[in-house]
């Protein structure tokens, strides 16, 4: 602790500080809150009160000192890890500083699309761990999805594709290896040979792989079932936000939220199939201005793209279209893609 005072008031440190976990949990085996407490040295302890007797409000505190540390130029960036998406709701909603990095498990890239859409309208840099442990390890569980991935890298390996299928979405990975082979499989020149491989159309179906290899539970063939359609939505209006719902076939099935959009040009990208329908709550500050229900076109085999305001929601056909703007879509959008296969459980 000394020793890092003393860095603090001597310069800037080459350093991005993370909270690890908003609070301490009892369900986590490995976690002993009051324990760890009670070894902590007495120059810690007279900081403040326990966070374990305050869990909800204590973490707060560690946020605005983090951005203290960062307005001082002490440390170069600070972020958040394992925060769900109530937690990292409530943290934009009075952080001066959002953070600039969010550690996440690959579970929630694959299903819980409301918080990486909601990460990446506000340009936090999203890293996810978890990778080799909880998808290519199972290739014994899903011996057909590990060969399809293995496919799509004509030649590189499976390990390879994943983190490029990670980058082109703009989601970072360290992965970490002793192995010289696996080394070379992870580095930069390795992933972004395959990165250039991967067309938009590929990463629903490299998502399908990669969901079945992290359940465990193998594709028929590579082409069973409906294919997924890469579908975009972007605001298009300027001083409105926008909260963007999966609206479930079933009659009784509530809405699922799926996105919130807060400036003009934000954007989501889902897999969703033909006859899927969208709605889209448009608001200025807290009144409901107008509803749109977005509809998947019956016979779409493409990716679709919907440019959402007021008067409507306009739809490109062919992801090689122009869109109503003028405006040719390129790969400079992709950084705000999302894609997922997040819907299969409601179809």
């Amino acid at each position: 602790m000394k020793q890092l005072r003393f860095f603090f008031e001597q310069e800037t440190i080459d350093l991005i500080v993370l909270l690890h976990w908003p609070y301490c949990r009892s369900d986590i085996s490995w976690m002993h809150c009051e324990d760890e407490e009670t070894q902590l040295s007495e120059e810690i302890k007279q900081l403040g009160s326990p966070p374990h007797l305050d869990r909800e409000n204590a973490w707060k505190d560690s946020w605005k000192a983090l951005e203290d540390a960062y307005e001082l130029n002490q440390i170069q960036g600070i972020g958040i890890s394992n925060f769900d998406l109530d937690q990292t709701r409530d943290l934009f909603s009075f952080a001066q500083i959002l953070p600039h990095y969010a550690q996440i498990n690959v579970w929630h890239v694959l299903y819980n699309q409301p918080l990486i859409a909601l990460l990446k309208s506000r340009n936090v840099q999203i890293q996810v761990y978890n990778v080799m442990h909880g998808i290519l390890a199972r290739q014994k569980f899903a011996p057909k999805a590990y060969d399809q991935i293995q496919q799509f890298g004509q030649g590189a390996k499976p390990a390879t594709v994943v983190l490029a299928w990670l980058a082109v979405q703009n989601i970072a990975t360290i992965p970490r290896t002793a192995n010289l082979e696996h080394l070379a499989e992870n580095s930069p020149r390795s992933v972004t040979n395959v990165m250039n491989l991967i067309q938009p159309s590929h990463i629903p179906q490299l998502a399908l792989a990669i969901r079945a290899l992290f359940e465990g539970k193998d594709i028929e063939t590579p082409t069973s079932g409906p294919i997924p359609i890469q579908t975009t939505f972007v605001l298009a209006q300027d001083n409105v936000r926008t909260e963007l719902f999966y609206l479930p076939q079933a009659n009784d099935a509530k809405p699922k939220p799926m996105a919130e959009f807060h400036s003009k040009g934000d954007a989501a990208t889902f897999n969703a199939y033909p006859s899927n329908q969208f709605l889209a709550n448009i608001y200025q500050e807290h009144k409901l201005l107008e509803g749109i229900i977005l509809t998947i076109d019956q016979q779409a085999t493409t990716p679709q793209r919907f440019l959402i305001h007021t008067s409507a929601a306009s739809l490109v056909k062919n992801e090689e279209d122009e869109d109503n703007t003028g405006e040719e879509e390129d790969d400079s959008s992709w950084p705000n893609r999302i894609d997922i296969d997040s819907l299969d459980d409601e179809l």
